[in-house]
């Protein structure tokens, strides 16, 4: 009841200000929380270029940044899969590969150089329906020249992927975004300390002035 009643002897600008603040602020956080979900979405849509591999495979030139939704169904055993998407990773950067699957399971298999003719994978990735967000995965090219990675999945699925070619495991822009947002919060937040300070010494000079009023 005394929070409440002081909160209601602040002056009305002081308190339009706290709530512009806080709603501000909220927006801010809901923003900063969602950044990566939204930029994932703001692509175009992939033409590929397919061509026939020696396994009967699809080979899918990917580029880069591109959107990609597919579907797979169950498979014979220790058949590769139906469709493989290739990409170049120069020397010393990172393959940023963010996917998801729905309807179903499914598993990511990567192959490097070898391409889909041999039958072992490199790198494999379980992924389950229940995921809702998209799961980044990093492949660093240690070696002297550039490589080929194909990926491919496998299950009972849709997938949606995207593929980046970053310097480090952390996409720069991700970073700059919640740099950005974490700096906005941290002015926002003392707008509404100094709000609360200006509110508080009117607050008790009013206070201070009605008890000498009194008095007298």
């Amino acid at each position: 009841m005394f929070q409440n009643r002081s909160i209601n002897r602040l002056p009305r600008i002081v308190r339009t200000l706290l709530v512009i603040v806080l709603f501000v602020f909220g927006l801010n956080m809901i923003m900063c929380s969602s950044t990566s979900s939204s930029s994932i979405e703001l692509v175009r849509s992939l033409v590929p270029t397919p061509r026939q591999a020696s396994n009967e495979s699809i080979i899918v030139s990917l580029r880069l940044g591109e959107k990609v939704v597919g579907n797979v169904s169950p498979q014979p055993p220790d058949t590769p899969p139906h469709v493989y998407y290739r990409v170049q990773l120069p020397v010393n950067k990172y393959l940023d590969v963010a996917a998801t699957v729905r309807y179903g399971p499914a598993t990511m298999y990567i192959k490097i150089d070898d391409g889909p003719t041999s039958s072992d994978f490199d790198y494999k990735l379980a992924m389950s329906n229940l995921q809702k967000e998209m799961k980044h995965e990093y492949y660093r090219n240690g070696k002297d020249e550039t490589q080929e990675y194909y990926i491919g999945f496998l299950g009972d699925a849709e997938y949606t992927f995207i593929v980046k070619i970053v310097d480090s495991p952390v996409n720069s822009g991700e970073v700059s975004g919640l740099i950005a947002g974490l700096i906005i919060s941290l002015i926002l937040l003392a707008l509404a300390v100094i709000a609360i300070i200006a509110g508080g010494i009117v607050w008790y000079r009013q206070r201070k002035n009605y008890a000498s009023a009194r008095m007298v």
